[in-house]
């Protein structure tokens, strides 16, 4: 899968988000939206290995066969609920800001 070079965060979502905390995320780590990959699970075909980008799933679980790979730990990958779910909930904005501080330098690459 050849990306280009100008993103920095891989999306995978049912639907392309349009909630506004979506869009507030991506001003916070400083990114627009042509900064984004965004994928259905279905696009999403490459093999953890060639994982070279941060991808956050949105309220999908991650492919099976990533789930028992032993490269899972070594990738940015941040899983979160719903957007609607993470507006209303502290807590789970907090994990996600936490997530996101924590792959800041793939942002900025």
């Amino acid at each position: 899968m050849n990306i280009a070079d100008n993103v920095r965060l891989i999306v995978v979502s049912q639907l392309v988000p349009t909630d506004k905390i979506f869009y507030d995320i991506l001003k916070a780590i400083h990114l627009t939206e042509q900064d984004c990959l965004i994928l259905s699970p279905s696009q999403l075909i490459m093999p953890i290995e060639q994982v070279n980008h941060v991808i956050w799933f949105i309220d999908q679980p991650l492919p099976d066969p990533w789930q028992t790979s032993p490269l899972l730990e070594s990738k940015a990958i941040i899983t979160t609920v719903s957007l609607t779910q993470l507006a209303l909930s502290p807590n789970l904005k907090r994990q996600l800001w936490h997530n996101l501080c924590q792959y800041e330098n793939h942002f900025n690459a």
